[in-house]
């Protein structure tokens, strides 16, 4: 009895089980007098026993530009991935409707259009750089957004 109760509990115990595995886009460490520090940007993933797979994103760099005068739209906006490579997703919990506009690092404007809640734009024609992302409301409020195409 005592190894069937055994055998049963290590068995739903082991359900729980979750293995973490680290896919690591760049890193680096870094030191002074007053300490060390070592970092990693990238993504997390963790899966269980029972095949669930669970994904932890981290922002790589969301940069926020500000412009004196202009104020910022009253929403939360996330734009990612960043660095990207193919694609950028703008996405909002707003109802609103926002125009969003790149911009390639000498000015010139690559794209504009119109979206509510989310909008995903195809970037992998772009070479490598820095571009700007604005999105603006009807009231002109305005956010620029600072992105790395890799």
């Amino acid at each position: 009895m005592k190894k069937i109760l055994l055998t049963a509990s290590l068995l739903l115990s082991a359900t729980w089980l979750m293995a973490q595995q680290d896919f690591v886009a760049a890193g680096g460490e870094g030191s002074s007098t007053a300490g060390t520090v070592s970092f990693s940007i990238g993504q997390t993933m963790a899966s269980s026993s029972e095949g669930l797979t669970i994904g932890l994103q981290q922002a790589f760099a969301i940069e926020e530009l500000r412009i004196d005068g202009v104020l910022p739209i009253d929403a939360t906006l996330n734009l990612y991935p960043n660095p990207t490579s193919n694609s950028l997703t703008i996405s909002t919990e707003t109802d609103k409707t926002l125009a969003y506009e790149l911009y390639s690092a000498d000015g010139r404007r690559l794209a504009t259009g119109n979206f509510a809640r989310s909008v995903t734009l195809d970037v992998d024609h772009l070479p490598a750089g820095v571009y700007i992302v604005t999105i603006s409301s009807d009231n002109k409020r305005q956010n620029n957004y600072k992105i790395v195409k890799q």
